[in-house]
């Protein structure tokens, strides 16, 4: 391998998250310990934090409800008792959205925890077409493969050369690694 093609490979796996071992191991068709305990770890944090994000809101809402019945003259007003009802209405409502998605997150990372546990690598090669849409406020990049769509994010997008031949390494869709593919 050359100096220039392990330069590239080094800046390509750092951008793209993975190492040079990983990517070794990926080529036998398996995936590297690491890789399955970042997904391991991912799935433990995520939806921890949706649900303590959850438990806040709801704690926030009850808090403020309280706090402005105290500040009210006895017995309610009308308007008063009205907008108790709704601060509650409200932060059930959307305590109840963010425990669902709390819900839904973990589910998710329960699927593709058991994806990477099994441990199996699908191999695409051929010419990549690059692919983005940049908006106001967000961006995709991806690369067009055998008819897959192969999402990366901007830094790792960059480096990929257009109308190149590459290999690429996934679990379901996600990539783990990739590589171009040098001819002799």
């Amino acid at each position: 391998m050359t100096n220039e093609l392990q330069q590239y490979l080094a800046q390509l796996s750092k951008a793209a998250g993975f190492t040079l071992d990983e990517l070794e191991t990926n080529r036998q068709g398996r995936l590297h310990p690491t890789q399955v305990a970042r997904v391991q770890r991912q799935a433990k944090v995520w939806p921890i934090a949706a649900l303590v994000f959850a438990l806040i809101v709801l704690a926030g809402g009850l808090t403020g409800a309280g706090l402005y019945y105290d500040d009210c003259r006895k017995p309610l007003a009308r308007l008063d008792r009205n907008a108790v009802v709704m601060i509650l209405g409200a932060t059930v409502f959307v305590s109840g959205l963010l425990f669902v998605n709390a819900g839904f997150t973990l589910r998710r990372h329960r699927r593709r925890t058991q994806s990477y546990l099994a441990g199996t690598v699908r191999r695409l090669q051929g010419v990549v077409q690059k692919r983005a849409v940049v908006g106001r406020n967000s961006q995709q990049h991806w690369l067009e493969l055998e008819g897959n769509r192969v999402h990366l994010n901007r830094t790792a997008w960059k480096l990929v050369t257009d109308a190149t031949t590459y290999r690429v390494y996934l679990v379901g869709p996600e990539l783990v690694s990739l590589e171009p593919v040098i001819k002799s």
